[in-house]
């Protein structure tokens, strides 16, 4: 076990800095490509935040990433305004019949909608709107493929009436016209024509579009995929580059941010952004008393109680059975200044502003130095606050519980304030690495599906383009909640993928909590204070804290046992299994 450190102000060890895992990247640059609710959502976050107020990556490569989402959505713009001008146009040259179909079409949406559409909203059953760029719409292949039939029977019978009433204009005015005119299987070629043209206009932008998403995700991270096509290549480099060139000063901005800081930026209601949902939290103001009523209060200073749980929560290190794997040996502790960036702009002429901001760039700065540490802690302000703050990882990193601490003291009163968060594991519907494989056969059947439902797909295609607004022209997307978020917390699950992760996380978080306290209590006793109300108070703490992690509503741990009162409330399952946590 390494020592402690000599005060808070030292700053972090060097396990607090968060690894990066590439399995991760991939299964995001696949999601933002499949996915372009989650890409819009992705760059909204990013682009209508203040640029001192950016997310950190959390072990992701945030550049990459967002990168990818830009380039996925300005590709999915250009592919869907093709596809829907191509359409158009397909329908124009069957004129006629295209009006019938649509008029069609509309009578029965109007008749479904009447009868068991509003049964089914009556009883809750909203309808399963499309969400994937691959995802296979039978009722889109079924109007696709009504549409095409209805067209070649059309056709068909419009050649044979055609050609029935030229034949018979012939027999009956057998003079030959001084300007013959065209036959009708010649006046009905052209819109045919012109029909398949269309046709193969849809599959030759499908089929490109399948490729160049595949060669963007194989691409990833400056890989460089086998048996590349130099149109496909080409194609996927202009992407790629234009989105560079547009956006390159806010991917500068975020390459510039570090998850190894001391110093967190924040703007809107999150404090603490890239740390999750907020799963517990208490305050507790303490009256101290000297356990001789004769003998003065000493003098209590927040740096040493700081001290004092950053020792004991460090002796953890070596506590490999008291958590499964081992996770403490990856526990880290250290300093957290967490600064408002609103009053950071206000208050940028104090002392205290001018040591968190670059004097190159204007912006936060990653970290700060111990003085400055050690100033916040005895002088703490409105915008900008210490807290020490620890967290443990699980489950090959998927799980993060981190707790923030602050502490504030004289020698009458002792004000202790503790928040607990976790960042939940990447949803299942995320996790799409490997799934868009450069293979020909892949590509082709991709390309089929997508055109055999291409008509079920313009009302979807037509809304995402519609969603996707540029953030230049200063309009936000529809129901946007103006916090910023890191990419793992938009990605996350609302609650653990099992019932072992939501264990561990009850774990983590109550050792934290109880060495916390129990750290604090130790110190009071040696200062010569009375810890007995102290001792009352985290016995009912910690009772607490073990059951509200992930929604859990036992009574408590108190309550088991023979004759005991404990009670458990009906959990709300979500598909996946898990007990769904409560939205503030």
């Amino acid at each position: 076990m390494q020592p402690p450190p000599q005060g808070p102000g030292e700053g972090t060890d060097e396990r607090s800095h968060q690894a990066h895992h590439p399995e991760v990247d991939g299964h995001l640059v696949a999601a933002v490509h499949l996915k372009p609710e989650l890409a819009d959502r992705l760059i909204d976050n990013y682009t209508s935040a203040p640029r001192e107020a950016l997310p950190p990556p959390q072990g992701t490569d945030a550049v990459n990433v967002l990168t990818q989402a830009l380039t996925a959505r300005r590709k999915r713009r250009i592919r869907d305004v093709l596809l829907l001008v191509l359409t158009s146009l397909a329908g124009l040259t069957l004129f006629p019949y295209t009006v019938m179909f649509v008029l069609g079409l509309a009578a029965l949406w109007l008749f479904w909608s009447l009868t068991f559409g509003a049964r089914r909203q009556l009883l809750g059953i909203a309808p399963k709107a499309r969400a994937d760029e691959e995802e296979p719409h039978p009722l889109g292949i079924l109007i696709t493929c009504v549409f095409l039939g209805g067209a070649f029977v059309v056709l068909s019978f419009a050649t044979r009436l055609s050609t029935s009433l030229s034949s018979e204009r012939s027999t009956y005015y057998s003079e030959p016209d001084a300007f013959p005119r065209p036959s009708a299987g010649t006046a009905l070629l052209t819109p045919v024509l012109l029909f398949v043209l269309c046709l193969v206009a849809i599959l030759a932008v499908l089929l490109l579009d399948k490729w160049v998403t595949r060669h963007l995700v194989a691409s990833h991270g400056g890989r460089i995929p086998r048996r590349t096509n130099l149109l496909v290549a080409g194609t996927a480099n202009s992407l790629v580059n234009s989105v560079r060139r547009r956006y390159g000063e806010l991917l500068a901005a975020v390459a510039q941010r570090g998850d190894g800081r001391t110093v967190l930026a924040h703007a809107g209601w999150d404090a603490f952004v890239g740390y999750g949902e907020k799963v517990n939290a208490w305050t507790l103001p303490l009256v101290l008393r000297t356990r001789s009523e004769e003998a003065d209060p000493p003098v209590l200073h927040p740096r040493e109680v700081y001290s004092a749980v950053t020792e004991e929560l460090r002796s953890m290190w070596d506590s490999d059975l008291l958590a499964p794997g081992r996770r403490l040996r990856g526990l880290t502790v250290g300093p957290l200044v967490v600064v408002n960036t609103r009053g950071l702009r206000e208050n940028r002429n104090t002392h205290t502003a001018r040591t968190l901001l670059s004097s190159e760039t204007g912006q936060p700065v990653d970290r700060t130095d111990a003085e400055t540490l050690n100033q916040l802690i005895d002088e703490d302000f409105e915008w900008v606050r210490h807290f020490q703050h620890s967290s443990v990882m699980s489950w090959n990193s998927d799980q993060l519980i981190s707790t923030m601490f602050n502490i504030g003291c004289d020698n009458r009163t002792l004000y202790l304030e503790w928040n607990a968060y976790c960042l939940y594991p990447m949803a299942q519907r995320y996790r799409l690495a490997g799934f868009l494989r450069p293979s020909g056969k892949q590509v082709v059947a991709a390309t089929l599906l997508e055109f055999l439902q291409l008509l079920g797909s313009l009302a979807w295609r037509a809304k995402n383009l519609n969603r996707a607004t540029d953030p230049a022209t200063g309009r936000s997307f529809p129901g946007r909640d103006r916090n910023v978020r890191s990419i793992r917390e938009l990605v996350a699950e609302e609650h653990c993928a099992n019932e072992f992760q939501d264990l561990d996380g009850q774990r983590h978080m109550t050792l934290l909590e109880e060495r916390t306290l129990s750290a604090v209590r130790n110190h009071l006793s040696e200062r010569g204070f009375d810890t007995e109300g102290l001792e009352q108070h985290t016995t009912q703490i910690i009772s607490n804290t073990s059951n509200s992690f992930n929604n859990s509503q036992f009574l408590g741990p108190q309550n088991f046992g023979e004759g005991g009162s404990a009670v458990s409330a009906p959990p709300r399952h979500t598909p996946s299994g898990g007990v769904r946590k409560e939205s503030d």
